[in-house]
């Protein structure tokens, strides 16, 4: 549904997670960056667990050299699926903010607990900054996309 929506706007969907072509999915992303594009994505897995970043984010940052420049975006008004993400869908006049944290640049060479202390890190900013947004829009607490 999302990748139908963003080609809508002109622009092209990438799919691929760690279950299904991630792989390829990858390498096509290392591409878009290293032609000087930027890209957008979701960093959380196909299946969750739900506003946990998964480990391919920060091997695209080191594989590509790129920054990773986390994104919170809330609306107050919304509409919420049943699915496992809980993914919103902002209603039409709904105030809406973006927030943005510093670049998180990965270095070239880490091992795979260095790995895990990055995602931990680009995860914790994404989570800081989403949560920035809904306090923005006026979101109490319990409407919080990352309350549970």
């Amino acid at each position: 549904m999302v990748a139908r929506a963003v080609r809508r706007i002109g622009y092209t969907a990438i799919r691929g997670s760690t279950t299904h072509g991630g792989i390829r999915a990858l390498l096509d992303l290392i591409q878009v960056l290293r032609s000087g594009r930027g890209l957008g994505l979701t960093p959380d897995g196909p299946r969750g667990p739900r506003c946990i970043a998964q480990v391919g984010v920060v091997i695209l940052s080191q594989r590509s050299g790129c920054p990773i420049v986390p994104m919170g975006f809330a609306s107050k008004w919304f509409w919420q699926f049943r699915s496992w993400d809980r993914m919103r869908i902002p209603k039409p006049g709904s105030k809406a903010v973006i927030c943005y944290g510093d670049a998180i640049l990965v270095p070239p060479k880490i091992n795979s607990e260095e790995a895990e202390v990055w995602r931990k890190r680009i995860e914790d900013e994404i989570t800081r900054v989403s949560r920035q947004a809904e306090v923005l829009v006026g979101l109490p607490p319990e409407r919080s996309a990352f309350a549970d």
